[in-house]
């Protein structure tokens, strides 16, 4: 166990209520406040959510009635403070001068209050908001605007929604595939079949900006999401790099741990989507499957070979006999180029491959050591949804079934702790098939000022199926 001093501040960024109509400029109105909360939680959620916060503070920190207030910005870091007090005995106070390196380094969350209470007892004063960071900001306001242009990269079409909000002023659009993202007016339907819509996207009459910007990159085969001031443009593989994996050990670092799978499901399974194309009568219905109509790079970095799933499937004789496993079919609109298809399919088998176990983990450790040679400690303030974990239970008892064993050694210590020799057999296989490697799907961080810091991580896994034999 770690020893350290977690120290959690906020900057709020107070419009004091004027009575100005909405829509009359704000700029210079704004008043900037650092306190620290008695309590402030974070949840980083699914990249499609808005990230969560709420916190509680002192009254005398923020002595503010609700009614005063138009609107309220939030921004919340949390830190090792490495010492609590100087030399001469007085206490060390971040520095969240704008742009400093400790503000940038230790900011968690950025975004807006929903809401504020007020509670006052015998026993207590105080003042808490809640609030969602600026995915909010595109979730509420619904797009009014005509059909976006197609025919401009995906990242420049995004920076020009943003720029018809005033209020995503500050959002920037960043692109982390590490090549140029596409067009996808060559993509659309009516590209070449209809000049009056030629090169723009339809939208629905109730759409939101954030739908609309997830349309946008589902019909490329990405991902997008709010990090802190940014709106991140990414590849799925990009978040789950194995080579990335933090280290979690129960026993060591962890709280508490828990699993669960639900059972009687198929393990394995093919993925086949299909889109119409309109562009062309003759072309008819494409199709691509995964994995066998994969890319190669995609298939070696999952370590799976390019060919169907097999399952073993029992045969009237009693015998088993390994036959296709069976394909999970998804329509997809208007998507007519084989490529951006199969890359699409690519990213459906993942998700699919990601529900069959679930867990929690806790752990009071904000700096976790490596127990890998020449791996650093990590900060687990900055692990966010997709990043890969490993999880590992430091139990002398379990080191001999772990699936980094070989088979042979897996079921021999099975035999010797009195199971039958077909159970072992079976079993043996069966823990060689999984491994102890798990994506975050959220995250949430706490600092209170009396019990100090913990993070809850619940993480899901994904199974390998068909592995590449060597």
């Amino acid at each position: 166990m770690s020893y350290y001093y977690p120290r959690a501040a906020m900057i709020l960024r107070v419009l004091f209520e004027d009575g100005a109509p909405a829509g009359v400029p704000t700029a210079g109105k704004e008043h900037r406040m650092v306190v620290v909360p008695k309590r402030v939680t974070v949840n980083i959620n699914s990249y499609r959510e808005a990230d969560t916060f709420s916190c509680e503070l002192d009254y005398k920190s923020f002595p503010f009635d609700p009614r005063s207030i138009r609107a309220l910005g939030v921004s919340i870091f949390i830190r090792d403070q490495k010492q609590l007090y100087d030399d001469s005995g007085r206490l060390i106070d971040f520095n969240l001068a704008v742009d400093s390196p400790i503000a940038r380094q230790s900011i968690v969350f950025q975004g807006f209050a929903d809401l504020e209470k007020m509670r006052f007892n015998e026993s207590t004063r105080t003042t808490s908001f809640e609030g969602r960071d600026f995915t909010a900001i595109l979730i509420d306001r619904p797009y009014l605007g005509g059909p976006p242009p197609l025919t401009k990269s995906v990242d420049a079409i995004i920076t020009d929604l943003l720029a018809q909000l005033p209020e995503a002023k500050g959002i920037t659009v960043v692109n982390r595939t590490g090549k140029d993202l596409p067009v996808l007016a060559k993509y659309a339907s009516d590209f070449t079949t209809n000049a009056k819509l030629s090169g723009h996207k339809n939208t629905r009459k109730d759409s939101k900006y954030w739908e609309l910007i997830q349309d946008l990159v589902d019909r490329s085969a990405l991902i997008a999401y709010i990090e802190i001031d940014k709106l991140v443009i990414s590849e799925p593989r990009v978040l789950y790099n194995k080579a990335s994996a933090k280290q979690f050990i129960y026993g060591k670092n962890l709280k508490e741990l828990d699993f669960e799978r639900k059972l009687g499901r198929l393990k394995g399974f093919n993925i086949e989507l299909r889109s119409m194309s309109l562009r062309d009568k003759a072309v008819g219905i494409v199709t691509a499957r995964v994995p066998e109509e994969a890319t190669t790079d995609w298939a070696s970095s999952m370590g799976i070979a390019r060919e169907k799933v097999k399952i073993p499937r029992k045969q009237a004789d009693g015998t088993f006999k390994e036959e296709d496993a069976p394909y999970y079919v998804f329509s997809v609109p208007d998507m007519p180029d084989k490529q951006q298809l199969i890359q699409h399919a690519q990213r459906v088998f993942e998700e699919v491959g990601r529900q069959e176990i679930e867990g929690t983990l806790t752990t009071r450790d904000m700096l976790v050591a490596e127990s890998a040679p020449g791996r650093v400690p990590f900060d687990v303030t900055k692990i966010r949804n997709g990043t890969p974990i490993v999880v590992h239970i430091d139990d002398q008892d379990l080191t001999e079934v772990w699936s980094t064993r070989s088979e042979e050694v897996r079921r021999r210590y099975l035999i010797s702790r009195g199971y039958a020799e077909g159970v072992a057999t079976s079993l043996a296989t069966a823990l060689g098939k999984y491994e102890n490697l798990f994506y975050t799907r959220s995250v949430e961080f706490t600092v209170d000022s009396e019990a100090g810091f913990d993070c809850r991580l619940q993480f899901i896994n994904f199974i390998v199926t068909n592995k590449v034999k060597r």
